[in-house]
């Protein structure tokens, strides 16, 4: 059954209500969709959540709620304890949460049920994937890009393959089959390799190597399967852009932040505004808008993300394209919203998202900061952190900071927030998010100090 928890209070006849089918993490990126939906609709709408993460309690914002498990709900049936099944955390991968969620009889019998009150039911998600397979429900409606299309974007091999004549990209090679012959001669060519399987994110499922015994520590099925074999470039920075595409002709730029990398390949977290020169933010800007075309051409519309390096002369060159929503796509989304200030005809990112999606182009009065407000441009800085467990811990008490509204926090200009933190007394698995740490300043420096301060708070309730 999978099913841990399901809380509903819901206004029928009242309201319309947005689908949120995803990560905890990304709920609020949701609550905006539901604002755009209200304008382009005229219609008032809130947000049902279905979320594979299992906490004490829920952000603000989430009060409708359904939450589905497989994997914790498999521990609870193990051990017939409805105490474990509580006090479990443990992350799910996207594809068999979606499984899960396609085949739930709680979730159909919600489709139907809010059918019955609306003519149209859109279901919104952080990452598009052909596991989600809900019912063929007259008015039911997917807001995202098509779910193939972003499947096979996502794919590594594909990217390269795709765009080495379009932007600079590192020598690679891929190869089918792996032997000592193979590893030996691209060491003794490239020296320190960077290797991928065909699906990776956030460093899972890649490597940065030095010698070539290393390769078979990190991955185990080696004669099955396939791999891309990179030049590893010696960078200095490592720049993410969030782009929205709507034809081969509108691709819209929101931002460049500096990615947090850890352990040589492992994203944390982002700063922005980006500390590159603005030489080299203009030509991350051309790069993404000429990667954003080509998945134009191919029929992706909504957010993307290019991640890019640097090197010490300033040469970029392309890591990978995130044919989805990116980690700071909600930071973005506030920041919009409080640099564009109370406008009522001001275009959110979510409906540029909306706009791209259903229309194939851009709402009227669509600009970029730096266009609309140039005097004031990267005013707001910000960061984030991503705090994950790569054990087993316990949690024990809860993080000082208290959960705002991250906009409030983007408004206020200044502070630190801890949200999404599971809850005291929870067991978490490893590979799971405790919690994440979201600061605002001036500085860089005072963002900074608030996620050295976030991320404190965190660890004081780890038990190893």
């Amino acid at each position: 059954m999978s099913l841990i928890m399901k809380s509903l209070n819901l206004e029928l006849g009242k309201k319309h209500y947005l689908l949120y089918i995803g990560e905890v993490k990304s709920y609020g990126l949701a609550i905006y969709m539901a604002r755009t939906l209200e304008k382009f609709k005229r219609v008032p709408h809130d947000v049902i959540f279905i979320v594979p993460d299992v906490m004490s309690g829920y952000p603000p914002g989430m009060e409708n709620i359904v939450v589905i498990n497989p994997y914790v709900y498999d521990l609870f049936m193990k051990n017939l304890d409805i105490g474990i099944c509580r006090k479990v955390a443990a992350r799910v991968s996207l594809s068999d949460f979606y499984r899960e969620v396609s085949k739930h009889p709680c979730v159909r019998e919600l489709l139907i049920t809010l059918l019955r009150y609306q003519d149209e039911l859109f279901v919104y998600t952080f990452e598009s994937k052909p596991s989600l397979e809900l019912p063929p429900l007259m008015g039911l409606k997917f807001l995202g890009t098509d779910p193939v299309v972003s499947d096979r974007w996502n794919d590594k091999f594909f990217q390269y393959e795709k765009l080495n004549r379009v932007v600079p990209v590192p020598d690679f090679i891929i190869a089918n089959r792996v032997n000592d012959g193979i590893l030996r001669a691209l060491f003794s060519e490239w020296e320190r390799v960077f290797v991928t399987c065909r699906y990776s994110a956030a460093g899972s499922n890649s490597a940065i190597l030095d010698k070539p015994d290393l390769f078979y520590r990190y991955f185990e099925d080696v004669e099955n399967d396939v791999f891309m074999f990179a030049r590893y470039v010696k960078h200095h920075s490592d720049p993410t852009v969030l782009g929205i595409v709507a034809n081969e002709k509108e691709v819209f730029i929101a931002g460049v932040a500096d990615q947090m990398i850890e352990k040589g390949n492992r994203f944390v977290g982002s700063l922005y505004p980006s500390s590159l020169p603005k030489s080299v933010v203009r030509k991350l800007r051309d790069y993404t808008i000429k990667v954003g075309r080509v998945l134009a051409i191919e029929g992706y519309r909504g957010f993307f993300g290019c991640d890019f390096i640097v090197d010490e002369n300033e040469n970029v060159y392309f890591v990978e394209v995130n044919a989805r929503k990116q980690g700071t796509t909600m930071e973005f989304c506030c920041t919009f919203d409080v640099e564009l200030g109370d406008g009522r005809e001001k275009v959110t990112l979510t409906d540029m998202e909306y706009s791209s999606i259903i229309y194939d182009t851009f709402p009227m009065g669509t600009n970029e900061l730096y266009k609309v407000n140039p005097l004031r441009r990267d005013v707001i800085n910000w960061g984030t952190y991503n705090y994950k467990v790569d054990i087993n811990v316990t949690l024990s008490g809860e993080p000082e900071t208290s959960s705002i509204c991250e906009l409030d926090l983007f408004k206020q200009g200044k502070g630190y927030m801890v949200t999404d933190y599971i809850g005291d007394g929870f067991t978490v698995r490893r590979d799971t998010f405790v919690a994440r740490v979201i600061s605002v300043g001036s500085t860089r420096t005072e963002v900074m100090d608030g996620i050295q301060k976030g991320r404190l708070e965190i660890e004081q309730c780890i038990r190893r």
